[in-house]
């Protein structure tokens, strides 16, 4: 009986370093994604593309928009996370 006890004390403590791990990812996570989008922004528009050729201006947006489509994608990251963070609290509270 007692080891139980000890079992469900040292279970919620692995789930409270969990949830407190994956917050403090996801907060990291997007904190490092803005700085991305930030500097992504600041690169790109910095680039002088006057003196390109047609070819040149059609890659340089190509390569542009598949950037900004990758940081897009980026932000499935952070709601799969939030979201195993709810599943897994959701879980813990009904053991």
């Amino acid at each position: 009986m007692l080891s139980d006890l000890r079992i469900k004390k040292l279970d919620k403590k692995a789930q409270v370093g969990g949830v407190t791990s994956m917050i403090i990812a996801i907060v990291v996570g997007a904190v490092l994604f803005m700085v991305g989008r930030y500097i992504n922004s600041k690169v790109s528009s910095s680039i002088n593309t006057n003196d390109f050729s047609t070819t040149e201006n059609t890659t340089f947006a190509n390569v542009k928009s598949n950037v900004l489509t990758g940081f897009d994608l980026g932000t499935i990251v952070f709601i799969v996370l939030a979201a195993s963070v709810i599943i897994g609290v959701v879980i813990g509270m009904t053991r």
